[in-house]
């Protein structure tokens, strides 16, 4: 009978991660076909692939391609550096680029399903995380140089670290975010007050080996690393800031949060983080408290970039939700719970349908190519010839 069971298990876990690569396989397609129209090559992509090009000539930031006289600070150096590094190995590209934000997409799909593969409810999971991640946000986030994939990838790491009581060295991590993107500052919010949570209320110890000093010092000394860089060339550096805070200041930040769907969606995690600290069930409250940092990050960024953050949000959340309603862990509840769980994010545009997909997919006008050839190569061997002659 052990035997049996240990064969039952072996081939259900094949099984799992069979399911997984289907659809790691189908996001690689929907990314090839997605080619340079959805979405079409951005301003953002030309600073930072520019900025990881001169990093890969260079080992420096500066770009003489966007500025001969200064450098460029509107963003944290995480990403370009990264980026840079890449580009030493593969060459310099877009295509390298946009590649590269595929394969941090798919890491962040890998590690949540690996996360939960021990749940009763595994392969329920697994087809709500995989039919999420096959939106249009995400797809978007992984066919552009930007660096939310690498944000959202630094995430799913820390929330891993966490779900398996490595507390410090998942804070440590939240802690260097920001270096990618300032977005970071949410999540590090959020780790620090599980930490509160976790010591203080379900009383759980919390070690801090040599390991974690050896990774934070190496943190510190990156964080120690931009603030020189910032203050060698402080007066571009606040021109930047100063540029970055007058566009956002002119936005209507509390507008987001009087929504219908923003409270209720408020109201439903914080029930569900209360229900989750009464049962005292730690690994749910870290969702719901990720859940949260994720929602608002769009709320108050209101980039079009940042919508991506809104499905990761309600994933989580319904993650929670999902166990929090079937304590019992019934099988044709769970099955019951995520039907209803797609329905509902059919509705809200979280989870794509099937008709046409994914093709069907318009995102600020922008589609996959169809019959018309967006940038052929007759358009690129004039735009040579036009470059050359100047």
């Amino acid at each position: 009978m052990l035997k049996r069971g240990m064969k039952n298990r072996a081939r259900a876990d094949i099984l799992y991660y069979l399911v997984m690569l289907v659809f790691i396989s189908i996001t690689v397609w929907v990314h090839l076909a997605a080619g340079f129209t959805f979405p079409v090559p951005w301003p953002d992509e030309a600073v930072f692939v520019q900025q990881a090009a001169s990093f890969q000539q260079h080992n420096s930031l500066f770009s003489p391609n966007l500025s001969n006289s200064r450098h460029i600070l509107w963003m944290p150096p995480g990403y370009m550096v990264v980026l840079g590094m890449l580009f030493k190995i593969f060459g310099s590209s877009l295509f390298v680029a946009r590649f590269f934000s595929l394969l941090l997409i798919i890491a962040s799909l890998v590690l949540l399903v690996w996360l939960l593969r021990e749940h009763p409810a595994r392969f329920h999971f697994l087809f709500l995380t995989g039919l999420f991640f096959l939106n249009r946000f995400f797809i978007v986030t992984a066919n552009i140089a930007r660096m939310e994939p690498l944000l959202i990838l630094g995430l799913v790491v820390a929330i891993v670290l966490f779900y398996n009581r490595k507390s410090v060295t998942a804070l440590t991590v939240l802690l260097a975010l920001p270096l990618v993107h300032p977005n970071g500052l949410y999540f590090l919010c959020a780790g620090i007050a599980f930490i509160v949570v976790q010591r203080f209320y379900l009383k759980e110890g919390i070690t801090f080996g040599s390991r974690d000093k050896l990774i934070l010092g190496f943190v510190l000394v990156l964080i120690a690393g931009y603030l020189v860089y910032a203050a060698l060339h402080w007066g571009d550096f606040l021109r930047d800031m100063g540029f970055q805070f007058a566009r956002k200041s002119r936005r209507n930040l509390t507008a987001p949060f009087k929504t219908y769907g923003s409270l209720a969606f408020l109201c439903i995690n914080l029930i569900a983080m209360v229900v989750a600290l009464v049962r005292k069930e730690g690994k749910l409250v870290l969702f719901s408290l990720f859940a949260c940092a994720f929602w608002f990050v769009n709320k108050l960024g209101q980039e079009m970039w940042y919508q991506v953050f809104d499905p990761i949000a309600f994933l989580l959340l319904t993650i929670v939700l999902i166990q929090l309603l079937n304590p019992a862990r019934k099988i044709i509840i769970y099955t019951m719970l995520v039907l209803f769980s797609l329905y509902v994010g059919i509705q809200l545009e979280m989870v794509e349908r099937l008709r046409g997909y994914p093709y069907s997919l318009v995102w600020y006008s922008m589609k996959f190519p169809d019959q018309v050839e967006y940038f052929s190569n007759g358009d690129a061997e004039k735009i040579r010839n036009l470059l050359m002659d100047h």
